[in-house]
């Protein structure tokens, strides 16, 4: 199945989430600070687990 970038980004965001969903604008903001800054000030910047943000990171970047 080929799925575009966006159709996988949705996908990470509903496997990574836990009782919190991840909005798109906060999806953005996670994906922009990741590729500004080091992974352990992203996760003290967003409150988000390291396999959330993997999770976002591995289909964004």
């Amino acid at each position: 199945m080929n799925l575009t970038q966006e159709q996988a980004m949705e996908i990470a965001s509903r496997k990574a989430r836990r009782h919190d969903a991840i909005s798109p604008a906060e999806r953005d903001m996670i994906i922009a600070q990741l590729e500004r800054f080091p992974l352990p000030v992203v996760k003290r910047n967003t409150g988000r687990s390291y396999v959330t943000l993997l999770r976002i990171a591995q289909v964004a970047l």
